[in-house]
Order: structure tokens, then C-alpha cells, then sequence
């Protein structure tokens, strides 16, 4: 969450920007669509993903009223569940604050190669067009979260 840097108001607040009112939302919406997917004999066949574009700084900006967060590319989390992904498991680990990744790095190359491999997409495929194509990810599936 950005914050008053990015003219959002407080990230901490309840408004509409800030986690106070972002997160129970987020948590009500995705824990009733994955009820919902388990119970209709769906979430095996679905993939859900949940992620951002980047981590946020570890330290939070105080600049101003309005504190917040800025993009930090060292450290993020998702959240992947369905399609073959085993339940109830934490992947990797970072240090105390959140800064940089612990144990198990993931990058984001990585996490596309696991959704490839998820839907059933060849990681061998290769996109493009006029004589010019590349492998559809150069990333490693992370094998370790399905089974």
C-alpha cells in the first residue's frame, strides 16, 4: 500500500486505500471463493493466484500524515491455491522484517513457470511471431508446492 506519498491516504487507515478496509475485504472475498470452489469439486481444476506487482519497503515512509509503503523489489509474497497446489503450506521465508528472502528464493520468472505448470502450458512452448520467438517462461516450476 502506497500511502500519502502516492496521494492515497493513510495505508494503515480505513479508508478506501488503506489495509484497515483492503484487507477484511480481501480476506472475506478469497476465503468464500475458495469454500466455494472446494465445495462445488472445482478448486483442483481451478488455479487462484493472488499477488502484487512488487513488495513494499520494509520500513514504512513516515513523509507527512499519511504513511505508507513504495514498491520494493527485494522481497513479495502471493498466494497460489487450486490447480494441484497442495493446501496449507508456506513456501520460502524472509528475514525478520521482510526485506530480503531468507530461504527458498522465488522469483517472479519462477512463479509464471509454477502457473504454466499449474494450467498444463509446456514450458518448452514458444511464443512470438515473423521468425521471432522465445520459451513461453525461463523461469523453474516450484514442484515442491503441488502433490
Amino acid at each position: 500500500m502506497h500511502g500519502g506519498e502516492m496521494g492515497m491516504g493513510n495505508a494503515f487507515g480505513n479508508g478506501s486505500y488503506g489495509m484497515g478496509w483492503c484487507l477484511p475485504r480481501l480476506d472475506e472475498a478469497l476465503s468464500a471463493l475458495l469454500v466455494d470452489l472446494e465445495e462445488r469439486g472445482l478448486l483442483e481444476n481451478t488455479l487462484v493466484v493472488v499477488g502484487g506487482e512488487f513488495g513494499r519497503t520494509p520500513r514504512i515512509n513516515a513523509l507527512g500524515a499519511n504513511p505508507g509503503r513504495q514498491h520494493w523489489p527485494a522481497c513479495f509474497s502471493a498466494i497460489v491455491a487450486g490447480g494441484g497446489i497442495r493446501g496449507g503450506m508456506v513456501y520460502g521465508e524472509s528475514d525478520k522484517i521482510g526485506a530480503y528472502v531468507k530461504d527458498k528464493p522465488v522469483r517472479p520468472q519462477d512463479l509464471g513457470a509454477t502457473i504454466y505448470h499449474a494450467l498444463g502450458v509446456p514450458l518448452d512452448l514458444r511464443l512470438g511471431k515473423d521468425g521471432f520467438t522465445r520459451p513461453v517462461s525461463s523461469g523453474e516450476p516450484l514442484l515442491d508446492l503441488f502433490g
